[in-house]
């Protein structure tokens, strides 16, 4: 069973006045309200809303999901809604179509409990007394308010003023991100804390089912401080008074620095790594320090242009690395034996927000990570690097509007080797893009490819995410849109070149405001 060609969903389109208002009357904003009854008034408003039964789908499976199918993520399959389950926020529904890359063995025919906010009503529906429109409207209200407004630590809230102290001031923050309102130091540092807090939100919930001496209470006691100060810094970026009043990034060194992480070695390979340095440094530069951290200098340097060299051995980052400025990571030794990885996992580990940031030299472990590195804004480049995934996470991907470039580097293990949005642009020569999910996955980007090998990618080697069209499934590399390709070779691929049709983003909310 497969997916039909021109199965579209039902497209909700409103002004943020309507959102606004509508989100105020499903809450009722003047009534004082607990955050733990918030989810029994989505109960009460779908109840009236949406149809209990009989209304086809789309269903985007998550990626949680697909690894307990153990399928590769994205999939998204068409379903039939057995029954709406109010109280959970769910519903049971029979599965009718696949992507075609899915075997038919690999989920069941009936599932239960699937997230609403994951179904897609379409247009098409067998049923035609079906008030459609109607579910597809309130299923997008539930998506806004559980993915944009909706922290997981808001269930502890016990004031009975949660909808009057936040609905508006997330909303107007949301409104603003994706009119691109929100200066991008800003943005970044918004959806760091957001991300960190999830991760520590998850581990409180952890500890607190283990804590059983002094050690583990001791554990849970700074997490929830650390959480406490992540609510308090994000509480103040959502009040928008407070954005427009935070003074500009004071004044700093024009002149770059140069930085280098050395976490060990003999002497003879130091002063090896030295020279090399001293030989590419510029005229501008001021000074020059060592360190054993690379998480502690780019958390402390990363202005000015800097230019930041790794020496060899795995260097750590707990947090996510954002790189809102121009600047080099650069390995000093071999490109292999030169790792950076995220140690305690989360959705990325680096966030690039600068028209000039330049990987070289080095290998990215993704292993703990959704998405290895995020281009949200200006232009990336990488030159002999190497990506290496888990099979589970995307290695790069393109927002709107930013520029990725790579040279003679390699994708591979991963869902997604590159994926680029409307708008963006991605430049792949002389790369390897192997053993991965998808290899490049793009929408309505402009894609040069120059002598890359995609090799045994288990999926599609390259995939062009349509909106509409007719055409579906195995085509030709010269038949795809803002495509230029020259010497490029394919082996092994379970398919070379595809079209799909009415796939949204594969990374669409898996991390927040990606």
């Amino acid at each position: 069973m497969e997916i039909e060609s021109g199965e579209s969903i039902v497209v909700v389109k409103k002004s943020h006045y309507d959102i606004e208002e509508d989100l105020k009357s499903i809450l009722l904003f003047d009534s004082p309200l607990k955050a733990s009854d918030i989810q029994k008034l989505w109960t009460s408003y779908l109840e009236l809303t949406v149809e209990p039964v009989g209304w086809k789908a789309l269903w985007k499976m998550s990626r949680d999901i697909c690894q307990q199918f153990e399928v590769e993520f994205p999939v998204v399959a068409v379903v039939m809604v057995d029954r709406v389950n109010y109280d959970m926020l769910t519903a049971n529904v029979t599965v009718t179509g696949l992507d075609e890359n899915v075997s038919d063995s690999s989920i069941p025919d009936q599932i239960d409990d699937i997230p609403l906010i994951q179904l897609y009503p379409t247009v098409g529906q067998e049923n035609t007394s079906l008030q459609v429109s109607h579910t597809a409207d309130s299923l997008e209200s539930l998506r806004l308010f559980y993915r944009h407004l909706w922290y997981p630590w808001d269930i502890e809230d016990d004031s009975c003023t949660w909808v009057q102290d936040h609905l508006e001031n997330r909303l107007q923050l949301h409104f603003d991100i994706i009119s691109r309102k929100i200066p991008r130091d800003m943005l970044s540092k918004i959806n760091n804390l957001i991300e960190t807090g999830n991760d520590i939100f998850r581990r409180v919930q952890e500890q607190s089912e283990i804590a059983e001496n002094n050690e583990s209470d001791l554990i849970l006691a700074q997490l929830i401080v650390e959480l406490n100060c992540i609510k308090e810094n994000l509480n103040l970026l959502e009040m928008k008074q407070m954005r427009d009043k935070i003074d500009s990034p004071e004044k700093v060194d024009k002149k770059r620095k140069v930085f280098l992480a050395w976490l060990e070695g003999v002497s003879d390979d130091l002063l090896n790594a030295l020279q090399r340095i001293k030989s590419q440094l510029p005229e501008d530069t001021t000074s020059f320090s060592c360190l054993p951290s690379l998480e502690k200098i780019l958390n402390e340097c990363w202005v000015a242009k800097n230019m930041v060299y790794v020496g060899e051995g795995l260097h750590y980052l707990r947090r996510s690395c954002e790189l809102s400025t121009e600047g080099l990571i650069e390995g000093v030794g071999a490109a292999s034996k030169t790792l950076i990885e995220h140690s305690e996992g989360g959705c990325l580990l680096f966030d690039v927000l600068s028209r000039g940031s330049n990987f070289s030299n080095l290998t990215l472990v993704g292993s703990k990570v959704k998405f290895v590195v995020v281009v949200r804004f200006g232009r990336c480049q990488m030159t002999n690097v190497a990506v290496n995934g888990s099979h589970k996470n995307i290695a790069v991907l393109v927002e709107s509007g930013a520029e990725f470039c790579a040279t003679n580097c390699q994708f591979t293990d991963c869902s997604v080797a590159v994926e680029a949005k409307d708008g963006s642009k991605v430049t792949l020569k002389d790369c390897l893009i192997k053993n991965n999910a998808n290899g490049l996955v793009y929408q309505s980007s402009v894609v040069h490819i120059e002598n890359c090998h995609f090799v045994e990618n288990m999926q599609s080697a390259v995939v062009q995410l349509q909106v509409s069209g007719n055409e579906s499934g195995s085509v030709e590399l010269e038949n795809l849109q803002g495509v230029t390709a020259k010497g490029v070779t394919f082996t092994g691929n379970k398919i070379n070149v595809s079209k799909k049709i009415n796939n949204e983003s594969l990374s669409s909310d898996e991390c927040g405001e990606i």
